[in-house]
């Protein structure tokens, strides 16, 4: 019987799936290096057999292999923007004559 080897320790980070170019940007968590695999790369004695949108799929087990990115639980909503921070105060533009605004002046300058 043969051994049943362990996982490989990969956090998926994402993929891009774009046909021959595609990749898959991984974390391999055992020593915190992140890989860029592409289809036939070999990792901890797993092949990877394909690369799709927001899935890797390895075989070197019984059966393939998938990892996906991990779900974490969407933030908690934060308050209507009204009640989160008051509204910020008008400001009156000034009113240059013409030619005396700082953005019309043209040498010679004018104090």
């Amino acid at each position: 019987m043969a051994a049943v080897r362990p996982a490989p320790a990969l956090k998926l980070v994402g993929t891009v799936a774009a046909g021959a170019a595609s990749f898959a940007t991984v974390l391999h968590t055992a020593d915190s290096q992140v890989l860029q695999l592409r289809v036939g790369d070999h990792v901890d004695g797993y092949a990877v057999t394909a690369i799709e949108p927001g899935r890797l799929v390895l075989d070197g087990a019984a059966q393939p292999l998938v990892i996906e990115p991990e779900r974490t639980a969407a933030a908690p909503a934060s308050p209507p923007p009204s009640a989160a921070t008051p509204a910020a105060p008008q400001v009156e533009q000034p009113n240059y004559p013409e030619g005396e605004a700082p953005w019309d002046l043209a040498p010679p300058f004018r104090h």
